[in-house]
């Protein structure tokens, strides 16, 4: 008894302690923040679990200003100048002990969790080669296949005389999940996974809902009180614990991983062997992490990293297309007059869908691509931030001195909702993007540079998305080719994907998107219907 009685006052003292010190010689005491995120690390992690942790930080950006502190050796911040300092591609920043907890392994970690300068420059130069400009233009000629494909199913039954030509509901985060995982799983491994047919059913029909258990088991963890020990425990036996208790559906995704990775590698070795090796730009993205090789003439990368790799672009490689198609369809849907201008542009640019391909008449489509960048920028696909540990000798951000060791982020849900930047900042108008001179679009050249100066949807810096290129011509060409075919409107009654009073400050609005927050993000709705052009007119 007296042992367990010596154990609770030594835990009691050492969190008491503990509190008063980062409430009173913190180098962080000053910032401003609830009070209990300053002792503690629950408040993050809680809304981690609940997944509005993107929406509870804008809330304290209201209360508190432009820099707040959401965990005792956390600070973040709403302000463009406080992103590109500690973004810009000589920081004194490093990634911090966040990314070092996502590998499954201690020996699988991927580009995205890199810490090392030198290894992670050297994966992004591999990985690079295969984000050219030609290789850009060949993975549009995979997504168009795809895209033609999908708004066939898409607008099935609209012209068959019911519902004056209107299609059945359609469900846009499912459909726009199942598009870009299938053209991500040609793109990245070659292969037809036919997630988005509906005419019978894929072994791989769920792996959508699988990538999102995922980032829900995930995310809560990297944001728990448990980090520390979690990272250090995971190399020495926590990993194998880990794989067992882990949810059924976590399980199946590292499965399907494993799976796609040993197929992939089993038919490099076959290609190998044959004269029938694809060449650039028809490879796979795969194919490039297969090829580097380290300083000997070695296989650069290990089976667990070529595992981890694949796991990256799984996720990646289909969720930010995903979330931004899926907000663009929103509010198509919720704003006729922004449909209408749309659908003008993209019907007088091009004489058929088919014609919609990459190059420059579809990059000369000004409206199609500030309708993408606004969806970006309100429902961003990496909600929260990107932690970013001080190094060196400190950093100063936007006039204050952080000392080296101080975490620092921009979350994106709060930094493009910053009305000193963006003016109406809950406001869908994709006009704000375009230089104008008429007085119900006025826009000066001063006011668009200054917003996109502001606008990093991709990240900057040595870290941002190298396939930022192949995500925007993917999203275009979706949203070009279905606007050309068709108009789109929410469904009587359907109030999926609004928001509305009962999910509180900051998502009250019926005419904003509405998601959740598990690093990258889990939606619903849009419930919508199609009509193709004309077909209301008989």
């Amino acid at each position: 008894m007296a042992v367990i009685l010596l154990v609770g006052v030594f835990i009691s003292s050492y969190f008491i302690l503990s509190a008063l010190y980062n409430l009173f010689l913190h180098p962080l005491r000053s910032v401003p923040g609830p009070f209990f995120c300053k002792i503690s690390t629950l408040p993050s992690f809680y809304h981690a679990c609940i997944g509005d942790r993107h929406v509870w930080l804008w809330q304290l950006f209201q209360v508190y200003g432009s820099r707040i502190r959401v965990s005792p050796n956390i600070v973040l911040f709403n302000t463009p100048t406080a992103n590109n300092a500690i973004f810009s591609y000589r920081p004194s920043v490093k990634k911090s002990e966040f990314y070092a907890a996502w590998p499954r392994k201690a020996n699988e970690v991927n580009t995205l969790c890199v810490t090392d300068v030198k290894e992670h420059a050297r994966r992004r130069k591999m990985l690079g080669q295969a984000f050219t400009e030609t290789s850009t233009k060949a993975a549009g000629k995979i997504a168009e296949r795809h895209i033609e494909r999908w708004d066939e199913l898409l607008l099935a039954g609209s012209n068959q005389g019911e519902n004056e030509g209107w299609t059945p509901p359609r469900n846009m985060a499912e459909w726009t999940g199942n598009l870009f995982f299938d053209i991500m799983g040609d793109m990245a491994f070659g292969k037809q996974f036919d997630v988005k047919e509906t005419g019978f059913e894929s072994q791989f029909k769920n792996m959508p809902v699988l990538v999102e258990s995922y980032m829900k088991f995930m995310y809560p963890i990297l944001k728990s009180p448990l980090l520390h020990p979690f990272v250090w425990l995971k190399p020495r036996g926590l990993n194998r614990l880990f794989d067992a208790i882990s949810p059924p559906n976590v399980t199946k995704y590292w499965e399907f991983v494993d799976t796609a990775v040993a197929e992939r590698v089993k038919l490099e070795k076959i290609l190998e062997s044959t004269a029938e090796k694809p060449t650039p730009p028809n490879r796979d993205w795969f194919s490039f992490l297969l090829a580097i090789r380290d300083e000997s003439g070695t296989q650069g990368l290990s089976l667990e990293d070529l595992t981890a790799e694949a796991s990256l672009l799984v996720i990646a490689g289909h969720d930010t297309s995903a979330t931004a198609t899926c907000a663009t369809f929103f509010y198509l849907a919720h704003n006729p007059r922004v449909q209408a201008k749309l659908a003008k542009e993209i019907r007088s640019t091009f004489t058929s869908p088919e014609d919609i391909v990459y190059g420059p008449k579809l990059s000369s489509c000004t409206y199609l691509r500030a309708c993408i960048d606004e969806s970006l920028r309100l429902a961003h696909p990496a909600p929260s931030e990107l932690e970013r540990i001080v190094t060196g000798s400190g950093l100063t951000v936007d006039g204050n001195f952080y000392p080296p060791g101080t975490a620092l982020g921009t979350p994106n849900f709060a930094l493009y909702r910053n009305e000193s930047v963006f003016g109406d900042a809950y406001t869908y108008r994709p006009e704000r993007w375009i230089v104008s001179h008429d007085l119900d679009t006025l826009n000066t050249a001063e006011d668009v540079k200054r917003i996109k100066d502001s606008f990093f949807p991709f990240s900057k810096g040595v870290g941002n998305c190298v396939g930022q290129a192949i995500a925007v011509l993917q999203m275009s060409l979706v949203v070009a080719r279905t606007v050309w075919r068709a108009e789109v409107r929410v469904v009587e009654g359907e109030t999926v994907g609004e928001g509305n009073e009962g999910l509180g400050w900051g998502q009250r609005d019926r005419r904003l998107f509405v998601y959740r927050d598990v690093y990258t993000t889990v939606r619903e709705g849009p419930v919508v219907e199609f009509r193709r052009w004309g077909e209301g007119d008989e």
